[in-house]
Order: structure tokens, then sequence, then C-alpha cells
């Protein structure tokens, strides 16, 4: 911590790591990038503004910002906070009608993921990692010994890993003191538990966690996760300012 404290130049945040088509508009925090977004690039002060202006600026929304998640033009926020015009730009960039096009159609099943996050009959498993770490998922737990915490800590190791992770991987994670574990029965039991709590797939009779502990214990199957959600909700909000519900 006290080497980052001795950094006091600003960093980009780097682009968003996964290769879904989402993540192309991301940076690693969900935000929209700024590169994607070409109208912010523009100066946010206008040639046309006078600097000596500040309380027309604040009466007046400006259509430069329509987009943006700020109801008022740049100069208003400039000339009254604490802020810098870059800082501006990457809190709210304003985008233009292609930008909104483009986030869109990147994520076209956003809407109904939404929506059966919210249905309680919903048969996909769902995953809370903000906040509290939570499981719903229409299976169930050994009667005798649920182990719902330890259990809940495997479903959120595999989702946040959609790469898939291998047995030998999976085993030293979640046994870290027991270097000889990966041969022992518990760790295909665990794998076998949360199979059968996470249920199947009502469309194509698929388990939601894919059988065989080989190379790949879970390849992205493990459906919904909240925070996987705000994060493709964060990029559409920031390029219009719309109705969808953070879950």
């Amino acid at each position: 911590m006290l080497v980052l404290a001795a950094v006091t130049e600003d960093r980009p945040v780097p682009p968003a790591h996964g290769d879904e088509p989402w993540d192309r508009h991301s940076d690693a925090c969900g935000g929209l990038r700024v590169d994607a977004a070409e109208p912010s690039r523009q100066p946010l002060l206008g040639p046309d503004v006078a600097d000596d202006e500040p309380a027309a600026r604040l009466a007046h929304p400006s259509t430069e910002t329509a987009d943006s998640v700020l109801p008022l033009p740049a100069p208003s926020y400039l000339d009254r906070a604490a802020t810098t015009e870059p800082d501006l730009r990457a809190l709210a960039p304003a985008t233009d009608e292609r930008v909104r096009r483009e986030v869109e159609s990147a994520d076209p099943d956003l809407d109904s993921d939404l929506a059966e996050w919210a249905d309680p009959s919903s048969p996909r498993p769902k995953l809370t990692l903000l906040g509290p770490v939570e499981v719903r998922a229409q299976g169930s737990l050994p009667e005798r010994n649920p182990r719902r915490q330890f259990y809940t800590e495997i479903v959120a190791y595999l989702a946040t890993r959609p790469g898939g992770v291998t047995s030998e991987r999976y085993a030293t994670a979640l046994w870290p003191d027991e270097p000889d574990v990966v041969g022992e029965t518990k760790v295909r039991q665990s794998i076998s538990v949360v199979r059968a709590w996470l249920g199947t797939d009502p469309a194509t009779g698929a388990d939601y966690l894919p059988s065989g502990l080989t190379a790949a214990v879970c390849e992205g199957e493990l459906d919904t996760a909240k925070w996987e959600l705000s994060h493709r909700l964060l990029p559409l909000g920031q390029r219009s300012v719309g109705s969808r519900p953070v879950p």
C-alpha cells in the first residue's frame, strides 16, 4: 500500500479482460471506455461558451451532453466542482447514436437476464457477489450436513473463473493446507454436491455445472451473477440515462 501511495500520477483504467461482446465497450471497472465514445473526445468547453457565464450554464441543460449521465453541460461542473476536464470525460463520457447502438447490440440478452434475475420462479442459479455472498438455486444441499457457506464459496470460486479451472488448481485452492488433496474423494464429491445444488437447464436438460472433473471444471455455465449484471449495466447507463434498474 505504501508503494501505491507513492504513485502520484493518474493512470488510465485498463480495458476489460473478458472476451464477451460487451467487454469491448468496458474498462476493467465496468465503465464505458472513453476511447469507444468518440464524441467525448471533443473539448468540453466549446469556443462559443464564455468563461464568465457559469449561472447561465447551470440554468439550461445542453444538448451537447444529452447522451451523458450528467443533465447539465460540462462547463457547469468544471466551474463549480473540484474536477478536471479529463476526469469529467472519463466519469460521464458523452456519446452519440452510433455508440448507443453498438453498446446495445453487444448485449442483446441483457433485458431478459435482468428479468430472470428478478423472477423467483426462474430455474437459473443466481450468485450474489456484491454484498453478502449468496446462491439461489433450484436444487438442494445434503440434508444432514448442508455446509451452505462452504458450497457457496465453491460456486463463487468457479463463477469468477469463466475460462475454467483445472482439477488440481481447484483442489489446492479449496484445501490449501492439504498438498495431496487432488486425488481425494472429497474433491470430486464437492463438485457433485454443487452440481446437484445448481440443477439442470430445463430447456436443454444439461447440468448448469458440466459433468466431469477434467481439464475445465467450469466453463462459464454458472449463469447469472449480480456483479456481472452490474458490469454489463454500467456502460449501458453511461451511454444514456435509461430505465433499467441495477439488480
